[in-house]
């Protein structure tokens, strides 16, 4: 709340908050490939495009923290990240934590052969997450955060309207292309079985002339036998 609040209700500053700001590094879970590092995000946002265009990350400043405990002899906190063992409590804002995303993204196959094959990918654009839900601008600093959030929003349903119309485009080449692909297999086919019917007619033609010929021999060979007959008395 506000100090003026803080101090109405007779309430003691124990220890002066700090923002907790998040260093991401983002790997491939299968092969270990980095794709980015050194991303800062402040506790509380949400890392935008920094695992994949469209995909946010919403980083909750108490993530991985199962008790908090105060000393007063100490005069600060104390914080365990291990569920398991309640009384390892330590001091440090230094917790290393590993966030598991799923690709639930479209894979198309678009070829004949084995990787040829497109994904596509849609961001999530709800008002939700684009933090533009119930916004507030009752005074001029709400106000102020509110224009900020709807600009951000604003980039962000921009960048993923460049990311569908690019692979609008790629599907739209790539239907260019298999049509292509498949008149000139349609042409290939045609051709060999142009082929195929010239040379069964070859061999048609040739079975003919050898019937006709055989018949013309049987033909002969029967009028050769007549006319011996009508030689005898």
């Amino acid at each position: 709340g506000s100090e003026e609040l803080m101090q109405a209700l007779a309430f003691t500053e124990i220890q002066k908050s700090e923002e907790r700001i998040f260093e991401m590094t983002v790997a491939d879970a299968h092969t270990g490939r980095v794709l980015s590092s050194g991303e800062r995000v402040l506790a509380g946002q949400a890392a935008l495009n920094a695992i994949a265009p469209g995909v946010s990350l919403d980083l909750d400043g108490i993530i991985g923290v199962s008790k908090v405990k105060y000393y007063e002899d100490l005069g600060t906190f104390k914080v365990n990240t291990d569920p398991n063992d309640p009384t390892a409590l330590f001091t440090g804002l230094n917790i290393e934590r590993y966030v598991h995303v799923a690709d639930n993204a479209l894979v198309l196959q678009i070829g004949a052969n084995e990787k040829e094959d497109t994904v596509l990918v849609l961001g999530d654009m709800t008002a939700k997450a684009l933090r533009i839900l119930n916004l507030e601008v009752r005074s001029r600093e709400e106000a102020a955060r509110s224009l900020t959030r709807l600009d951000s929003a604003i980039k962000r349903v921009s960048t993923q309207r460049a990311i569908i119309g690019a692979q609008i485009n790629r599907l739209e080449h790539t239907m260019s292309n298999l049509t292509t692909a498949s008149l000139n297999l349609t042409e290939a086919k045609s051709r060999i079985t142009d082929a195929d019917f010239a040379k069964e007619m070859m061999e048609f033609t040739r079975l003919n002339i050898i019937t006709q010929a055989g018949h013309s021999m049987m033909a002969q060979a029967n009028q050769l036998s007549n006319n011996i007959l009508t030689l005898m008395p």
